[in-house]
């Protein structure tokens, strides 16, 4: 592997995410902004990094990421006349063809916001954590979403009508990743089935 590009920035970075064509990239940190990067112009060489940029870097490294457009990731306001406060950006998650952007917040909510048009304007903010959201995963038909909090649950969010379907608790630590298994004709293995119940009379 030879890396070749670079998008420094002045703030640490908690998420990455891309569209599946790597048309857009977007980074999320510790500054509280959403970034979106041009993937193409960024691999086609469009900027080159300044000499300064490319000290830290190995020499094979010269482009530089090509920033589209960055919004903050803010926190609902919960009391009329209140400011906006700018959360961290702990997860994200876009959808396919960039029209719309899940990111995660430090209050336990999850921002939907649009990116096509009116970039970062939330259309609505999904709240049921109680602490940062760390990890978002959309399904396959992007209808739904996993969401893992530093609360130690992980919620199932129909994206239609923004309400939990199912959640799943009892993790002993903070959500750090979470992936689905994989659809397959294989069977499941016997050791992963429903455990047999106990004391059912034999004595």
């Amino acid at each position: 592997i030879v890396p070749t590009m670079a998008a420094p920035q002045a703030t640490s970075i908690n998420a990455l995410t891309a569209t599946p064509d790597m048309r857009y990239w977007f980074t999320g940190g510790t500054d509280g902004y959403v970034r979106k990067y041009d993937g193409a112009a960024t691999i086609n060489g469009k900027t080159l990094l300044t000499v300064a940029q490319r000290h830290p870097f190995v020499d094979t490294v010269t482009k530089a990421g090509v920033l589209m457009s960055y919004w903050e990731n803010d926190e609902p306001v919960q009391r009329q006349g209140d400011e906006p406060t700018i959360s961290p950006v702990y997860s994200l998650a876009v959808q396919s063809e960039a029209i719309w952007l899940l990111s995660g917040l430090e209050s336990g909510g999850i921002n939907l916001q649009s990116v096509r048009h009116d970039e970062g304007k939330r259309i609505h903010c999904l709240q049921k954590h109680t602490n940062a959201v760390s990890v978002l995963s959309l399904a396959a038909d992007e209808k739904s979403v996993l969401s893992g909090s530093w609360d130690k649950t992980i919620l199932d969010w129909d994206l239609n009508t923004g309400l939990v379907k199912r959640s799943f608790e009892g993790s002993g630590g903070q959500i750090s990743a979470v992936e689905v298994r994989p659809a397959s004709s294989l069977p499941v293995p016997e050791a992963s089935g429903e455990p047999e119940s106990r004391g059912s009379g034999n004595g």
